[in-house]
């Protein structure tokens, strides 16, 4: 009996991790992206500064927050990772050096995007990485209206093997944080960027 309950488990994890395995394969950046208050970029992956910066370029959104930046990180050593950044540009660019999780990241948003009573906001960050984005940001913006906004890794289209590993870690995340949003426990401590190794 305990063998058939452990089969059944295992059997609807391996459905859900195909299921979100696929549907953040399917994810692409969006043609059309509607206007909003802010934009805010999460960091821990390649093109996603760039792609939010051109999303401000465009005019999707007055206000660029990128959050969880490295403490030793400032704006002139990251600007070195983008083509160019006109000064008007620049001026409407915050950086958060206070996250180091998803968590971390979603609470340091929330203080900025309250503090300049922002409704609506484009969430950038790596598709693999949205389902969970989202769930934390919504948990603590409820009334604020988020836009995804998927970008897609290098590795995913060079390196399958990492590519499937990203998915399998994040899959774990993602329902571990179902649990905790489900259970309302809210005890875990958050990561603030003195108790990372970076």
């Amino acid at each position: 009996m305990k063998k058939k309950i452990a089969l059944i488990f295992v059997g609807i994890f391996l459905s859900g991790l195909i299921f979100f395995g696929v549907r953040a394969c399917l994810l692409n950046e969006p043609e059309l992206v509607e206007e909003a208050d802010a934009i805010v970029a999460l960091t821990g992956g390649k093109n996603r500064i760039a792609v939010a910066v051109d999303l401000l370029r465009q005019k999707k959104a007055r206000k660029l927050f990128i959050s969880g930046v490295h403490k030793d990180v400032g704006w002139i050593d990251l600007s070195k990772t983008l083509e160019s950044l006109p000064q008007e540009l620049a001026d409407e660019i915050t950086l958060g050096h206070i996250a180091c999780d998803t968590k971390g990241n979603a609470l340091e948003s929330k203080d900025w995007i309250e503090r300049n009573q922002f409704k609506k906001v484009i969430l950038v960050t790596a598709k693999y990485h949205l389902a969970r984005s989202m769930t934390e940001f919504k948990f603590v913006l409820p009334d604020v209206e988020i836009i995804p906004y998927p970008v897609t890794p290098s590795q995913f289209k060079t390196n399958l093997f990492r590519s499937a590993q990203l998915i399998f870690m994040e899959y774990t995340k993602f329902l571990m944080i179902q649990i905790l949003h489900f259970f309302k426990i809210e005890s875990i401590q958050v990561k603030l960027q003195k108790d990372c190794v970076q």
